[in-house]
């Protein structure tokens, strides 16, 4: 796992000030079909944000933001990620865009929501 966590101040678009907590990270997990050896690699970078609003008082009220690019796999409908192998028929969207580096965090900043990927 690779990644880092900072806190800083920051202003919101409406002008309020507000403690921010970044997360960023990459974990990079190895995939294998049942029964057979490892054949491939999921590359998975969490992006986030949580937004710390002071409301007055002793109360603290938290956004919390998330993104995530996960590579290689499958572009379906639904809040799950079914690992790609390169063997395979693609099922369902086909990635779109310039190809970029799954293990870059400025890159998964910008991928698509079906982004193409190099090799893992």
């Amino acid at each position: 796992m690779d990644g880092e966590m900072r806190v800083e101040e920051a202003t919101d678009e409406y002008g309020l000030d507000y403690l921010s907590v970044v997360t960023e990270f990459t974990i990079v997990q190895p995939v294998a079909r049942p029964g057979r050896p490892v054949s491939t690699r999921m590359v998975v970078s969490h992006l986030g944000e949580v937004g710390f609003f002071d409301t007055g008082g002793e109360r603290w009220e938290a956004w919390p933001l998330w993104e995530r690019a996960v590579a290689p796999a499958h572009c379906v409908e639904g809040h799950y990620f079914t690992p790609f192998f390169g063997d395979e028929a693609p099922e369902g969207e086909r990635p779109k865009g310039p190809e970029l580096d799954a293990y870059d965090l400025d890159d998964a900043r910008d991928m698509e929501e079906c982004g193409a990927v190099g090799d893992t």
